[in-house]
């Protein structure tokens, strides 16, 4: 069993799902309601936890109830907390997530302290696996430093400082759609994939994966470019944590010996069947049933 290593962000997910978008100033009712942990990286460490991985995670929230909620869950799956820190005089990051019943769609409303930072952390051991989504760059830059053979996987989620300085240092760099049309300036279409990866190659030399939410994802193997589409759902409930139950599933794949094209077909079915159920972490299938649909 490989050591993973995972650092980034990690907060606690309030869904209400709506009929209809709401508009302003105007009062609706909830037809459900849904809370659990989230988080890029919190998701993506509990999906590799539940499906019997050894996982170590990095990050912090504040000593309130909803810290000590997130706390729960990941002993639940046995998570390694050793570098997870409770800071008293942080808040933990709180989403209020609203879901339109007639797609599928979310908003996320967040709630974050911006002092919400790590203490200094001394890192003991040897990992295998690196997961980050971004957050606490310099300790993650350390653990990829330390560890020069690492399988290293970020979740490029936006375009921002911390992404960007971790993103050339991993082996996969699996980012959002957003993230590649901010980065290169360039509206993906299936007519421009060449020109977004050659722009995207200038700058980042390791394996680009590009998720484009309901449409797959596309990226490069043996120098061609890829699509992976995303699998058929016939009543998609709610796409809270997709991205980030994506990029769980396509480390868990990488660190278990999976191609590249393997890893990332378990990524998108993991994706797609988390979308058929209310909350994003409470939505992370068992492995049997993503074993059954893939046949492996």
């Amino acid at each position: 069993m490989k050591k993973i290593i995972c650092v980034g962000n990690s907060a606690y997910d309030m869904t209400m799902p709506l009929e209809k978008y709401p508009v302003e100033n105007y009062k609706f009712r909830a037809t459900d309601f849904c809370e659990c942990g989230g988080g890029a990286t919190g998701n993506g460490a509990y999906l590799l936890a539940k499906w019997g991985e050894d996982v170590t995670l990095v990050g912090a929230v504040g000593n309130d109830i909803y810290g000590k909620k997130i706390i729960d869950e990941f002993k639940e799956v046995n998570i390694n907390l050793k570098y997870f820190q409770v800071l008293d005089d942080s808040i933990t990051t709180l989403s209020f997530i609203l879901v339109n019943n007639q797609t599928g769609s979310r908003t996320i409303l967040t709630r974050k302290d911006e002092e919400l930072k790590l203490e200094p952390v001394v890192f003991k051991g040897d990992y295998d696996v690196f997961l980050g989504d971004g957050y606490f760059p310099e300790e993650a830059i350390r653990i990829l430093n330390a560890n020069p053979n690492i399988i290293s996987v970020l979740d490029a989620g936006s375009l921002k400082e911390g992404t960007l300085k971790i993103a050339p240092l991993v082996k996969y760099l699996v980012t959002s759609k957003n993230f590649a049309q901010d980065f290169t300036k360039i509206n993906i279409n299936e007519n421009n994939y060449d020109r977004v990866f050659a722009e995207m190659e200038k700058t980042f030399k390791n394996n680009i994966i590009i998720t484009l939410e309901e449409e797959g994802c596309i990226f490069k193997e043996d120098g061609v470019i890829k699509k992976m589409p995303a699998i058929k759902i016939d009543k998609v409930v709610d796409t809270t944590g997709t991205g980030d139950i994506f990029h769980g599933a396509f480390t868990y794949g990488v660190a278990n010996g999976y191609s590249l094209s393997e890893s990332i077909k378990i990524a998108t079915v993991t994706a797609g069947l988390s979308v058929k159920y209310l909350g994003g972490r409470n939505s992370i299938r068992p492995f049997e049933e993503v074993k059954a649909i893939l046949k492996i």
